[in-house]
């Protein structure tokens, strides 16, 4: 039998359901805050991003995506199905410091990064 978290993600409606669900879930692992993005990349090299969190901060959404070609979680992710465990010590590179240091100052100082590859 499936998780209930997981079943009602599953079965979400729409996006308000699937983002309640989502905080629900990151809630019950103890993490107040969750972001959760989808990429769509088509064969021309051009992804498009959706995004879901329980942040509300508008800088959040406002952080460049292109930060994401530098981010250690998101390139492990790229290459990896294992879900990664973040914080501070994996932005320790003076090209990821800066960008880490904007997103711990909006809740986001530790986490665990987890990619489904479909097709």
């Amino acid at each position: 039998m499936l998780d209930a978290n997981l079943q009602d993600l599953l079965n979400a409606g729409d996006v308000e359901d699937y983002r309640a669900c989502v905080v629900r879930f990151t809630q019950s692992m103890d993490f107040g805050t969750m972001d959760a993005m989808t990429v769509l990349d088509d064969s021309a090299g051009n992804p498009e991003f959706t995004r879901i969190e329980n942040i509300n901060n508008p800088s959040w959404v406002s952080i460049d995506p292109a930060y994401g070609r530098r981010d250690p979680a998101m390139q492990h992710l790229k290459r990896s199905s294992y879900p990664i465990a973040w914080g501070s010590t994996k932005y320790r590179d003076p090209a990821v410091v800066e960008g880490y240091e904007v997103v711990a100052s909006m809740g986001l100082r530790s986490g665990i990064s987890d990619c489904i590859a479909l097709p």
